[in-house]
């Protein structure tokens, strides 16, 4: 099991290696947070940026904060580092950690991982846009990379908002 979720947007989904962050090339920014992330019990998967969410943002869960990492120089990959040791729920507030509001819904695209999701993921995320757009949720809806289960396609986890009640777990289906 793991106590956090960290999101990071970084290129596309239908561009990611079969095998992420390892076909990434050493040094990139997919790099630099696997080695911030690891020795934790933490899950990193990436996201395609869209909306709000900017490439170089890093995604964390159940915080439910962003933070903008450039490169091994940036603030903010110090911060995560901070972020990332410390008990979920403590986060110091920095001028590098910004709160997340709202919902999101992260659906599997990692087409070169699992050719299904690749196939079922895009769809998925259309309709979760135009429902939420519909209903007036504002919900974030991303591409995400491969988070297991390969018997159905299209995985999909939901944060419910900060505060609501079970929205800091992440529902995985």
């Amino acid at each position: 099991t793991f106590q956090r979720h960290v999101f990071v947007a970084w290129g596309r989904a239908e561009e990611w290696p079969a095998e992420v962050p390892q076909g990434f090339p050493d040094g990139s920014l997919p790099k630099l947070i696997e080695a911030a992330a690891k020795g934790k019990k933490n899950k990193l998967t990436f996201v395609e940026a869209s909306g709000q969410v900017k490439e170089g943002d890093v995604l964390v869960f159940p915080d439910y904060v962003r933070l903008s990492i450039k490169g091994a120089e940036s603030p903010g990959l110090a911060a995560l580092k901070a972020l990332l040791g410390s008990t979920p729920g403590t986060v110091s507030q920095t001028a590098d950690v910004e709160d997340l509001a709202g919902s999101f819904v992260f659906v599997c695209a990692h087409k070169s991982r699992d050719e299904r999701c690749g196939h079922c993921g895009p769809p998925l995320v259309d309709a979760f846009e135009s429902a939420s757009a519909a209903k007036g949720k504002g919900v974030q809806v991303l591409k995400c990379s491969h988070v297991g289960g390969h018997v159905y396609a299209g995985n999909v986890i939901t944060y419910a908002g900060k505060g609501c009640p079970d929205g800091d777990n992440g529902h995985w289906y």
